[in-house]
């Protein structure tokens, strides 16, 4: 059911605004669900119930609408007596999915950032950020298949940093005080 449209033939902007000198003072822009079928009524709200979504929608070139983008809080456990826990979902539009965006970034409850494909900065594209579960507490960031970065927490309390090119290793061992044991290739 649609209670607000705000169209306009240019830029169309609502706009939530303040006047105060107390700080704490804000606009707030609200999104409340409650798990009663009653309005005005609450009722605790379950585990991975949509919260609230922002839908950023275009025209495909079939004259339909399509969602290009979202953002969507799900709840993320059983609410308890006084939270509710969240996570948020940041979801983008490919050329296969039909405008149904797909997750791309997830922020669960406890700050844990998940991320579908690849970490772009100024210098390249990681393909994937893993932490190994081998002998050593590990974290590698992948540029492509042959090529990665990893960061090793070692059983000897040293830390090991040593870059793959696809055919060698570029090893560095940090002793636990900041001194270098071992610098080069192995």
């Amino acid at each position: 059911k649609q209670v607000l449209d705000v169209s306009g033939a240019g830029t169309t902007v609502m706009h939530l605004g303040v006047y105060s000198t107390t700080n704490g003072h804000a606009p707030v822009f609200r999104f409340q669900k409650s798990g009663n079928g009653t309005v005005g009524t609450y009722g605790a709200t379950a585990d991975d119930e949509v919260l609230g979504r922002i839908d950023f929608c275009g025209v495909d070139s079939s004259s339909a609408t399509k969602a290009g983008a979202m953002i969507i809080a799900y709840q993320d456990a059983a609410a308890d007596s006084d939270s509710v826990l969240a996570r948020l979902v940041f979801a983008t539009s490919d050329a296969d999915d039909a405008g149904g965006p797909s997750e791309r970034m997830i922020i669960d409850s406890a700050g844990n950032t998940t991320f579908a494909g690849g970490i772009t900065g100024t210098t390249g594209t990681f393909t994937s950020l893993i932490k190994s579960t081998s002998t050593n507490e590990q974290i590698r960031a992948y540029y492509d298949a042959d090529t990665f970065a990893s960061f090793s927490s070692r059983s000897d309390d040293n830390v090991q940093i040593y870059g793959w090119d696809g055919s060698g290793y570029q090893d560095i061992l940090l002793g636990v005080d900041g001194s270098t044991a071992n610098a080069g290739n192995v």
